[in-house]
């Protein structure tokens, strides 16, 4: 099995931005899921 890809520690000022595109619920679909991809790897999740 492959061992997953993770992405580097982001700052609090980058998840914070991260956090409004992915409360916010318009503007590009693809960017929004971007975000919460980064998101969920920052935090550990697979």
């Amino acid at each position: 099995m492959r061992e997953g890809i993770r992405v580097r520690e982001i700052t609090g000022e980058e998840g914070n931005r991260l956090l409004r595109i992915v409360r916010r619920s318009s503007g590009s679909v693809v960017t929004w899921r971007r975000a919460q991809m980064v998101l969920l790897s920052a935090q550990g999740m697979d």
